[in-house]
């Protein structure tokens, strides 16, 4: 692995261990609803002309806070087109 680069976490839901790729519908069966839901519109971006990149269009990230408990360090999961793509530590 590349310096600084992070490794997808997996995070604990009772019995179940959930790791991304996996899709929202299985991880609110396995973990239920997030504590929190942010929900923001990104560009969608291509590769543009003489190096640079244009938007293309427009998607919908929602970003899903876990904790499982007060012991427990919080999660984040990624959800892009109803996929878990990303699970992570929260900053």
């Amino acid at each position: 692995m590349a310096p600084g680069a992070a490794a997808d976490e997996s995070m604990r839901c009772g019995n179940w261990i959930v790791e991304a790729p996996i899709s929202a519908q299985d991880l609110l069966s396995k973990c239920g609803p997030p504590l929190r839901k942010e929900v923001t519109t990104e560009d969608v971006r291509a590769a543009g002309r003489n190096g640079g990149s244009r938007a293309v269009g427009t998607t919908t990230v929602e970003r899903w806070t876990y904790k499982a408990d007060s012991q427990a360090l919080a999660m984040v999961a990624t959800v892009i087109d109803g996929q878990v793509t990303k699970l992570a530590r929260a900053e």
